[in-house]
C-alpha cells in the first residue's frame, strides 16, 4: 500500500508499486513450477523476497530524496 500511495503522490515510479505484482505472481507461478520439481522452491522465494526489498529500498531511497529536496527548498 506504500508503494501504492507514493506512485500516486508522484515520490516514486509506478513501476515501484508493480514490483510488488510481479513479486505476487513470481511467487504464484514458482510455486506451482517448485510443486512439480521443475524449479527449487528455495529460488522462488528468494526472487520474491528480493523483488519486494528492492520495492521497498527504491521506496526509502525516493522518500530520502524528496524529504533532501523539499528541505532545501
Amino acid at each position: 500500500m506504500l508503494s501504492l500511495a507514493l506512485a500516486k503522490a508522484g515520490v516514486v515510479s509506478r513501476w515501484n508499486a508493480r514490483l510488488h505484482g510481479i513479486a505476487v505472481s513470481v511467487a504464484v507461478v514458482g510455486g506451482l513450477l517448485a510443486s512439480k520439481g521443475l524449479v527449487p522452491p528455495r529460488a522462488v522465494g528468494l526472487a520474491t523476497l528480493g523483488l519486494i526489498s528492492g520495492a521497498q529500498a527504491r521506496a526509502g531511497i525516493a522518500l530520502w530524496k524528496h524529504r533532501a529536496k523539499k528541505a532545501a527548498v
